[in-house]
């Protein structure tokens, strides 16, 4: 569609058209040079923003495993000494033995 301007300033329908035509090729030229600008920037962001997340992930996945050992394996000294093959009567047997020893020693002091 194009539109008739007034000529105030005696410029010819050719020249008109030509300046139209170059006014929509600099329009569109920038908004791909916007496009690229923006494509710029925007994929390091995404790359910074997915590494940071995977490294905070990471982290918190490393303190859980760390925090799930030391609960489970550091809390009780029983389970490191007979594993995890020992039946409940064994695992009694030997606490009722870190109990008694536990007990001389300290009537000893």
């Amino acid at each position: 569609m194009t539109q008739d301007f007034p000529n105030t300033l005696g410029i010819s329908n050719k020249l008109k058209y030509t300046l139209l035509n170059t006014l929509k090729f600099y329009i569109k030229e920038r908004s791909l040079k916007l496009k690229k600008v923006v494509i710029k920037l925007l994929f390091p962001s995404l790359f910074l923003f997915v590494t940071i997340s995977a490294s905070t992930f990471l982290t918190l996945m490393r303190r859980y495993l760390v925090s799930f050992s030391l609960f489970n394996f550091v809390g009780d000294p029983v389970h490191n000494m007979v594993g995890q093959e020992a039946s409940t009567e064994k695992r009694e047997e030997i606490r009722e033995e870190i109990n008694s020893e536990h007990n001389i020693k300290e009537t000893k002091i």
